[in-house]
């Protein structure tokens, strides 16, 4: 597998040919050539062996006008939704690798949350069945983790734990799949509890494995009252657990908690529409006092 990674230096974007071979299980890449400049690659800076379908389409994008970023996006977006319905894990994780110049959070930001988005709206307006939505959320789960075999191992860095939950009542846990995800690749150690345990089930799991923070995603708006009754038994245990709510149903969580005197606001994080990259940026300032 060959493509172009960017490195930016001094604010400007510089590309390298890199190949990934698999040893013992784990990628390992190695940089075929220095392409130099980004805004001056062109085909012909690439050897003849090494030009595939997707390094056509990077050096398209590099040249691309104001539109075609968009046009990428939906091209790559209607291919994953189209994997996703078949359930192929094995080209999903090859178009993953393929697309080089996407960290793994654009990956998960720009192609599979916006894909997950069109599913859901599909289902809701009658136009998808519900097996092919449950299809595509399995394959989904299969592809991060997937992605996620060759990072076991960055879990040694033991930058801290983490718990990942849902509320009583919440199915949903792919948002905590994909934080999970890009949380282990810098080095957190990772229990993802979800989706749906009792509340006080959860409370007691925290309080005896003591997380430096917990993280509860929810997206059924119907679950802010299950929200609010988790962080109480959370706190109940002990008010200085660091918690972070996120997820689509968090706009109507703030209110229910400020003055909420069970709760420990200095502790507890509520996140309303914020990016995935955000968070993943910011995750050291919800982890120290």
């Amino acid at each position: 597998m060959v493509y172009i990674r960017i490195k930016r230096i001094k604010n400007h974007d510089y590309a390298y040919l890199v190949k990934n071979t698999w040893i013992n299980k784990k990628p390992k890449q190695t940089i075929v050539k220095y392409l130099g400049n980004v805004s001056r690659l062109k085909i012909e800076d690439i050897p003849e062996e090494y030009i595939t379908d997707q390094i056509r389409t990077f050096l398209q994008r590099v040249n691309r006008n104001t539109n075609e970023p968009e046009i990428y996006d939906i091209k790559l977006q209607d291919n994953i939704f189209n994997l996703l319905k078949d359930h192929d894990i094995s080209k999903l994780t090859k178009l993953y690798q393929s697309i080089g110049d996407l960290d793994l959070v654009d990956f998960y930001e720009r192609m599979i949350i916006p894909v997950l988005h069109k599913i859901g709206d599909l289902w809701e307006n009658g136009k998808l069945d519900v097996a092919t939505e449950h299809v595509c959320s399995n394959a989904t789960s299969n592809l991060i983790s997937s992605i996620n075999l060759d990072k076991t191992y960055i879990q040694s860095k033991n930058k801290g734990k983490i718990v990942l939950c849902t509320p009583e009542g919440e199915l949903h846990n792919i948002g905590c799949e994909i934080l999970g995800s890009l949380l282990m690749e810098r080095g957190y150690k990772i229990f993802d509890i979800s989706p749906s345990m009792p509340n006080q089930s959860i409370a007691e799991y925290i309080h005896e494995i003591k997380p430096d923070l917990t993280i509860i995603s929810f997206t059924l708006k119907e679950c802010v009252n299950s929200v609010v009754r988790l962080i109480n038994e959370i706190n109940q245990k002990d008010k200085n657990f660091r918690i972070v709510v996120g997820g689509t149903g968090s706009s109507l969580l703030k209110n229910k908690i400020t003055n909420n005197r069970n709760i420990n606001n200095r502790y507890t994080f509520v996140l309303e529409d914020v990016t995935i990259r955000y968070f993943i940026k910011n995750i050291k300032k919800f982890l120290k006092d």
